[in-house]
């Protein structure tokens, strides 16, 4: 006694291997988020590399100061 346990199922395998299609705005949409990523990066490296003069610091000895007098104290 033989038991069968799955059917013949009719399945069109072009729908099944076709690749899935994105549509020509969401393409664009992606391009555009990439883009701006790659803006950002590149602005964000450039500002890395301008740090360096921008915050230029410089430190002046204490005695190095002239000395104001400074006023009598009052009683």
């Amino acid at each position: 006694m033989t038991r069968v346990c799955a059917q013949e199922i009719d399945i069109d395998s072009f729908e099944v291997n076709s690749e899935p299609r994105v549509s020509k705005n969401v393409g664009r949409l992606m391009v555009g988020i990439v883009i701006g990523f790659a803006l950002v990066a590149l602005y964000a490296n450039i500002q890395k590399l301008r740090r360096a003069k921008i915050e230029t610091v410089i430190f002046t000895p204490a005695s190095a100061q002239s000395a104001t007098p400074s006023p009598a104290p009052t009683r």
